[in-house]
């Protein structure tokens, strides 16, 4: 993320830039600091989406409220109340519910962090939910911060009382007349480094793939076919929450035709060669993004980010024609597959495995559609 000198002396994005949720955390996490350590004329609002995602810094913001101006939360879901901090709650077709946004406005600084969630995935991310990527944008430019909060105070007025929203518009107005000393522009400067080196840290991560230690890449994988296996399907799929809404997956399930009378006929080794030329199907036909899994024996999951029916439908029929290709020291691979997308957790297991066996009676060599 570049940043650029504003008119102001303070620090911005360019443009909004492609952000992992583990480097949005952080920035978070150190505007959230600054408002801590500011006198209590500080305001601070903040978009978190559903309040799954609030939960774990629920404590934070009681402690932020308890010395701050006005703190208000916005999301989706119910609330324990908190003296002092204000929730505004989003409704499903809020136009704020698919933000996770920031803004901290006080004499001694300013700053804005509003990203949109993509409901897309980054690649070589260690769980489901660490993959969640944003289009965020930031800035410690006072006006802007001043437009962020009284966005955010038209939008989410009708859930707060009279006295929060006359001392929300009262800090935006302080931060239009306000103007930035030397201390703040200092600031804005290192807040600036400090993101450049989170964005670099993280893409040079993901650049190399680095996940896991070779131990526990083996405990997560396949030693026959190098897939994953259901421990790291389990760590992948994990969210902080059960139920909650997720970027939507396309779910494959497929199972071998026959695979008995593969080992029975031709011996082990050659089912065995028959499972690793299944997964090398899975490395060359699927996305950078897509996982497969050995989840034992004979039966695979694929797990698709961001797919519609009819799009994973066709990754399904292409895998299996695929597979149905695979000839082995005389044995013939043959498959069946069944799909769903979801945007829930847990995978629809039962489900996709209903629908694999009403492929398996139309002949196998076929994918079906869960109901």
């Amino acid at each position: 993320m570049q940043p650029k000198m504003v008119h102001d002396g303070a620090m911005a994005a360019d443009e909004p830039q492609t952000t992992s949720k583990a480097t949005l955390g952080a920035i978070c996490f150190a505007v959230e600091q600054m408002a801590m350590a500011i006198p209590e004329e500080a305001t601070v609002i903040a978009c978190f989406q559903r309040a799954a995602y609030f939960a774990p810094r629920a404590r934070r913001f009681a402690r932020l409220a308890a010395r701050c101006r006005t703190v208000v939360v916005a999301f989706e879901g119910s609330f324990v109340a908190t003296p002092q901090l204000h929730h505004a709650r989003l409704s499903p077709a809020s136009s704020l519910i698919d933000e996770w946004s920031l803004v901290v406005v006080a004499p001694g600084v300013c700053a804005s962090v509003v990203a949109i969630d993509r409901h897309a995935l980054l690649p070589f991310e260690a769980t489901l939910d660490g993959a969640r990527s944003f289009e965020a944008r930031w800035s410690m430019e006072r006006s802007v911060a001043a437009d962020e909060l009284e966005r955010l105070t038209s939008a989410l007025g009708h859930d707060l009382p009279a006295d929060v929203i006359a001392s929300l518009a009262d800090a935006a107005g302080a931060a239009r007349t306000h103007p930035p000393d030397s201390a703040e522009r200092g600031l804005a400067e290192v807040f600036a480094v400090f993101i450049e080196r989170l964005e670099r840290a993280h893409r040079e991560r993901s650049a190399l793939g680095v996940r896991l230690n070779a131990s526990e890449l083996a405990a997560e994988h396949d030693p026959l076919t190098g897939l994953g296996n259901r421990r790291f399907l389990e760590r992948w799929l994990s969210v902080p929450t059960a139920d909650i809404e997720i970027p939507p997956i396309g779910l494959v399930l497929i199972d071998l035709d026959g695979f008995k009378q593969i080992n029975d006929t031709f011996g082990h080794d050659i089912g065995d060669a028959v499972l690793v030329a299944v997964a090398s199907t899975f490395r060359e036909q699927l996305r950078p993004l897509d996982i497969a899994v050995r989840l034992g024996g004979d039966e695979f999951l694929i797990c698709c980010p961001n797919v519609a029916e009819r799009e994973l439908r066709r990754i399904a029929d292409r895998l299996v024609a695929t597979i149905g290709d695979i000839r082995v020291g005389g044995a013939r691979a043959a498959a069946s597959a069944g799909t769903a997308v979801t945007r829930r957790l847990p995978a629809p297991l039962t489900e996709l495995d209903a629908a694999m066996y009403i492929a398996k009676r139309r002949g196998g060599g076929v994918s079906a559609i869960s109901a």
